[in-house]
């Protein structure tokens, strides 16, 4: 498939729709970039909106469930004529030009995390043969630290936890001529060596707390099956624990190519999700499909759910989750490509209908992710690895609002992208990897400026860290901890989507709240959650608290 056909149009995303679109046919769409030229749109009785521009003609889906059929015969068509510009982009971009540090790499996945505590975010990257280390400093410029010989993977290659709980973040990845991923651990600087220890079969490799006993846990996959490796005070299991993605009578085989663990439901509980697509006995595919299976405590889990696009071209995208219908779910959310015509849409599951429903507009084909990039406690959404060219990718920044995703800026160069704090005083900055103008390989840092840094007397440096601002909001994903029982604070748990390691709460003078570390200090700005301690806020208001 082309970079063209993976780019698709250019969009300006809106809040995902309730109603679903079909799956039977409908022409090509027309690729290139959006501008204002007039549209032609034909109403049918029985048929979907057709929209015809420049030649070409693309079918706006209907408003109804996947599946269904379009209705034969004769119809009445009615022609209006109608001048539809792009929506505009947001007044001002969120990230300020890069700071670029030159790499003799060509990465194309990157994950941060603090690898050596100081306060700022480190950069782990991988390029099909390496995984190399970088540390950050004060000025977002990168310092290689260290190589591991790796192997090329075109999923998840690695992923950063924890191991065994010391502290540093270790890294498990796939290594050299080996479909086994392994363990190296952090040595207190950033440098990491090799553990012996592996784990049966393949990336996409994802972490999570599926069982909800304070440990994190590691996912990998096999072909229709997921496998889990329950985190405990001794690090990782020996042995792992294997969920079947299979029907009770299968018909057909699948590759999977996508995992994420999230509570899908609201029932406080982690459910395990597996995209790919599926081929028959004689090696022909049949189409993507969606599998999630919802936990039920106990390490158990419930029955095979799937959700299937019959286009023998269908892709899903890895999928991401966040509560796009801000009523406490953790919504599950992919990128949906289909060369039959629909172009690439934001295909999320919704756990009030417990179905699948499709965004109005299109999307560029990508990988999505979520995260809070500005103070408006919204999710916002960001999708990399955008083909520009064959050898260089972009990643498109959307704003989320209680009106839907804008499209806010278009990071040139930044292929694989990941949320990091380097910059900006605890508000999430963009470290990306990818290939500069000449295409030659580069690592980036955009300082996110979607919001002012308060600063002390101008100078820069972030304000008392105990001034808060708390609005009502839901909470999405992220590290979840109990806090002690002083005073306003009894019974509530702290939610961090930023990923930063355990905090405390304690109420300081005149009642302000003050967030700690394990150490005492006070916690880097940053966005956290409130919300009644064993609820995942499933029909109740939560609190957000940005710590400025």
């Amino acid at each position: 498939m082309d970079a063209r056909r993976r780019q698709g149009e250019s969009v300006h995303g809106r809040k995902p729709s309730r109603e679903l679109f079909p799956e039977e046919g409908v022409e090509d769409a027309p690729s290139g970039r959006q501008d204002a030229s007039p549209w032609l749109v034909s109403l049918s009785l029985d048929c979907p909106l057709a929209i015809e521009r420049g030649g070409a003609v693309v079918r706006r889906p209907p408003n109804r469930p996947l599946g269904s059929q379009c209705c034969g015969g004769f119809f009445l068509a009615i022609v209006a004529i109608a001048m539809i510009a792009p929506r505009p982009l947001h007044a001002e971009e969120w990230f300020a030009p890069p700071v670029v540090t030159g790499s003799d790499h060509p990465f194309g996945y990157c994950a941060s995390a603090d690898l050596n505590r100081d306060g700022l975010d480190d950069l782990v990257a991988h390029d099909g043969t390496w995984f190399m280390v970088y540390l950050s400093d004060s000025t977002g410029h990168m310092i290689a630290v260290d190589s591991i010989s790796a192997c090329w993977s075109s999923v998840r290659p690695f992923v950063l936890i924890d191991e065994n709980h010391d502290g540093w973040t270790d890294l498990v990845g796939l290594p050299p001529y080996s479909g086994s991923p392994c363990l190296w651990r952090n040595d207190g600087t950033a440098r990491f060596y090799e553990t012996g220890r592996s784990f049966d079969n393949s990336p996409p490799l994802v972490k999570g707390d599926i069982d909800a006993d304070g440990y994190e846990d590691l996912v990998t996959q096999s072909d229709g099956w997921l496998f889990v490796y329950y985190g405990g005070p001794a690090g990782l299991a020996q042995t792992a624990q294997s969920v079947s993605f299979f029907p009770e009578y299968p018909t057909e085989y699948i590759i999977g190519l996508g995992v994420a663990v999230a509570d899908l439901d609201g029932d406080g509980r982690q459910d395990l999700v597996l995209t790919g697509f599926t081929y028959d006995d004689y090696g022909h595919r049949l189409g993507g499909t969606i599998r999630w299976r919802h936990g039920l405590g106990n390490r158990q889990f419930g029955g095979f759910r799937e959700f299937t696009m019959g286009s023998s071209e269908a892709e899903f995208s890895d999928p991401a989750s966040t509560d796009l219908e801000g009523d406490g779910d953790a919504d599950l959310a992919v990128l949906y490509y289909d060369d039959q015509g629909y172009g690439v849409r934001l295909l999320y599951y919704s756990a009030a209908s417990d179905q699948f429903s499709s965004s109005e507009t299109l999307y560029p084909y990508g990988r999505p992710y979520f995260g809070l990039i500005n103070d408006d406690g919204a999710p916002d959404l960001f999708v990399d690895r955008v083909f520009v060219t064959p050898f260089r990718s972009k990643t498109v920044v959307y704003g989320g609002s209680s009106d839907g995703f804008d499209l806010v800026q278009e990071l040139l160069g930044a292929g694989g992208a990941t949320l990091g704090h380097v910059l900006s005083a605890g508000r999430p900055d963009m470290l990306a990897v990818g290939r500069d103008a000449d295409e030659n390989p580069q690592i980036t840092v955009w300082k996110n400026t979607a919001y002012p840094l308060a600063s002390a007397g101008g100078s820069g440096e972030p304000a008392e860290r105990s001034s808060l601002k708390v609005w009502p909001t839901v909470a999405t994903s992220g590290v979840e901890i109990h806090v002690g029982t002083l005073g306003a604070l009894r019974g509530l748990t702290v939610r961090n989507v930023l990923g930063h390691p355990v905090r405390h709460l304690s109420v300081g003078p005149e009642g302000r709240w003050n967030l700690y570390d394990d150490s005492g200090r006070p916690v880097p700005s940053g966005v956290y959650f409130l919300h009644p301690e064993g609820q995942r806020s499933r029909g109740r208001a939560a609190r957000v608290v940005v710590i400025r």
